[in-house]
């Protein structure tokens, strides 16, 4: 008997203890830190910090506008089934099925020139185009094309944008 009171004792003793070794909440601070810590956790910090970030983005988007660009677009796959009404030559109508894939694929290029508010543009394309009715497939493609966009009488933002 007097074995489970001391057991219980020490349980006891080790339970408080540990309760006791817990820290404070409490936490001693300088002057010096309170103004750092005020200054990085108050309205105004975060919202310079907010503005300096969407500051940043738009200067990307601002040298973006001078920068080459590069686009890949494309129609993969372009698949269709339909059925179309198609005129006979004695004046009737007979409905035929159309089932094809038109797929394109077009890579372009384009670099702005600030001096005169034109465009240097590049292109290339390919298409494939397969007939499932008639088990047809056809390619056509354009290697590539150079062409040079100048419009007239019109504002140059890209000059102005620069200047600003």
């Amino acid at each position: 008997m007097k074995i489970k009171y001391l057991l219980v004792i020490a349980v006891l003793l080790v339970a408080t203890r540990s309760f006791c070794n817990t820290p404070a909440d409490t936490v001693r601070l300088t002057l010096t830190e309170v103004i750092a810590l005020a200054k990085a956790n108050s309205i105004a910090a975060k919202q310079a910090i907010s503005e300096k970030e969407t500051k940043y983005w738009e200067w990307r988007l601002f040298r973006s506008n001078y920068q080459p660009q590069l686009s890949l677009s494309g129609n993969l796959p372009g698949y269709s089934k339909t059925t179309t009404q198609v005129l006979q030559p004695d004046g009737s109508i007979l409905f035929q099925q159309i089932h094809n894939d038109n797929s394109t694929l077009t890579l372009d290029f384009s670099q702005s020139i600030t001096a005169t508010g034109g465009t240097v543009y590049g292109t290339t394309e390919l298409q494939r185009f397969t007939d499932f009715d008639r088990d047809n497939v056809l390619y056509n493609g354009v290697p590539y094309a150079i062409g040079y966009s100048q419009p007239l009488f019109q504002y140059n933002s890209l000059k102005w944008d620069k200047k600003i």
